[in-house]
């Protein structure tokens, strides 16, 4: 093997090729051109040394070389000046800097990848060639809960990329990416991409990213499938996965996860319109609205990643919003226009869901229009009645008696919604942040909303979960004091449980009692 090094900060390559060389047992032949002065040459020192194994004379070219880069500093007056590491070592702490100097060869690999800018996904697949996967796994595990801002990146960077190579290899070893390579080589590829998406090894490798992250599969799966699809085939693809009723869904989730992608790309309108290609019949309408949809989203490219993701999250809500944010109106009408093309219940999770993003624009523009929206509820009569029914919290209403086995999903289908919260806040605010006023215009709303024994039977099922248990438990203490200063006889209640049809059962009987020890000395007071 001849070798040549024209510079002796090309050493890594020549680095690479010893160790090939050594692998494969093969003499070498090495010349030297350093411009930093005279090197010995390793091509006499292998002639006069042909004992010497390859490994010895590979060590000793290794020393020659960094004696050559040596060298190649002082003439650059660059001697002594530190290398900038990837953390900043002076701010850690002594326990910290222990945990991470075991991992020193896996960080300084991973600074020469860094400076390359590769993704997340490929910078794990290098630091695998030259690294134990067990290696990589503990030094993103040293990581974990080390508070310093450029450790916090690499680990989020690493763990990121190690899900993406999950999904990749998962990818290939289904064979999946067998079938974008054949499509490659026919015409009309967008046609038969459709295939690899409807394939049902497509289903199996989207149910395993969704188990391999937990966090964002959607996204994981694009940035798998953008190795394997330029840009306008997925899109098509996609478009094409859409009509198929049975790959709609998969299809519709990927591709607002292919929009984010662009978003996040910075991809400019001009290379979406002419991947499109909106003039040409097929598909016309979805193409169209594709591009649309892209336009309303393009200028959320400025904003952070989490910023993105909220407003992704309600995106039909925010692109409504983004549309009518310049215009000269007030925060009212900007209010109703939302409210126009939105259901109030959409309109009040996004508002309550933007006010807390990095952002200040969108922050403040989200306060002063939720401010806007709890006036007009407020202004109602029976105001925390109007809130529940606008927000939909109702649709538990109504319950089979036969449903019984149902009333704990129901109850957390109610207390979980994040709905609920907004409206507890509501109540919060209508009742002055009092506790115990607050509590008690809560269970009168469910009251009516459910009637008495619904209600009693919602709070029983409610306390069967553990994250509800607190909550549940308040609203019976409450209801049963609720009860005492409206002077209810236990025989009362009975009656009325009755009368609405709710079925004795264990927690109702328990209620009864609990009711009947309270209230008889109360009974006796009086």
């Amino acid at each position: 093997m001849r070798l040549y090094l024209a510079h002796p900060l090309h050493a890594p390559l020549l680095f690479a090729a010893i160790d090939a060389a050594i692998k494969r047992n093969l003499p070498l032949s090495i010349n030297f051109d350093d411009p930093g002065g005279p090197v010995p040459d390793p091509k006499l020192e292998i002639s006069n040394n042909e004992e010497r194994t390859v490994a010895e004379i590979a060590e000793w070219v290794r020393k020659g070389i960094s004696a050559a880069l040596l060298k190649v500093r002082k003439f650059a007056g660059r001697e002594g000046e530190p290398q900038e590491d990837i953390v900043p070592w002076k701010a850690l702490d002594e326990a910290t800097r222990e945990r991470l100097i075991k991992h020193k060869q896996q960080m300084w690999r991973y600074k020469k990848l860094a400076l390359k800018d590769r993704s997340g996904a490929d910078m794990v697949s290098k630091l695998t060639t030259h690294h134990p996967k067990g290696d990589i796994a503990s030094w993103v595990s040293a990581m974990k809960d080390i508070e310093n801002k450029e450790v916090e990146i690499i680990a989020a960077r690493l763990q990121a990329g190690q899900i993406q190579k999950l999904a990749d290899d998962a990818f290939v070893s289904l064979g999946l990416h067998v079938a974008t390579l054949q499509v490659k080589s026919n015409p009309g590829p967008y046609y038969r991409y459709e295939r690899c998406l409807g394939d049902s090894r497509f289903a199996s490798w989207y149910a395993d990213v969704e188990v391999i992250d937990r966090h964002d599969p959607a996204m994981t799966m694009i940035k798998t499938l953008t190795r394997f699809f330029d840009d306008k085939s997925l899109a098509y693809a996609l478009i094409l996965a859409k009509v198929n009723p049975e790959t709609k869904v998969m299809a519709t989730v990927l591709q607002t996860a292919q929009i984010k992608f662009w978003v996040r790309q910075k991809i400019d309108l001009k290379s979406v319109e002419a991947w499109m290609e909106i003039n040409e019949p097929s598909f016309r309408g979805q193409k169209y609205d594709l591009y649309e949809r892209y336009v309303s989203v393009s200028s959320w490219s400025g904003l952070d990643l989490a910023t993105q993701d909220t407003l992704f999250r309600h995106e039909v809500v925010m692109r409504t919003y983004t549309e009518i944010a310049g215009e000269d109106v007030s925060d009212a009408d900007k209010l109703l226009e939302l409210k126009a093309r939105h259901t109030e219940d959409a309109v009040a999770l996004a508002l309550v869901a933007v006010k807390d993003v990095k952002d200040e624009r969108l922050k403040s523009d989200a306060a002063r229009l939720l401010n806007e929206q709890i006036k007009e509820w407020k202004s109602h009569e029976d105001s925390s009645d109007y809130a529940f029914e606008v927000l939909v919290l109702d649709k538990t209403r109504t319950w089979s008696e036969n449903d019984v086995s149902s009333l704990a999903d129901r109850a957390a289908s109610l207390f979980l919604d994040p709905k609920f919260a907004i409206w507890e806040a509501f109540v919060d605010y209508v009742t002055n942040k009092d506790p115990k006023m607050k509590i008690v215009e809560m269970i009168l709303t469910l009251e009516r909303v459910y009637r008495l024994a619904g209600s009693v039977k919602l709070f029983g099922a409610a306390k069967q979960i553990e994250s509800l248990y607190e909550l549940a438990k308040r609203l019976q203490t409450s209801q049963i004091e609720l009860w005492i200063s409206h002077n209810y006889h236990p025989r009362d209640i009975k009656n009325l449980m009755l009368v609405e049809g709710a079925a004795y059962d264990g927690e109702q009987i328990k209620l009864l009692h609990d009711y009947e020890d309270t209230y008889t000395p109360h009974l006796y007071r009086g």
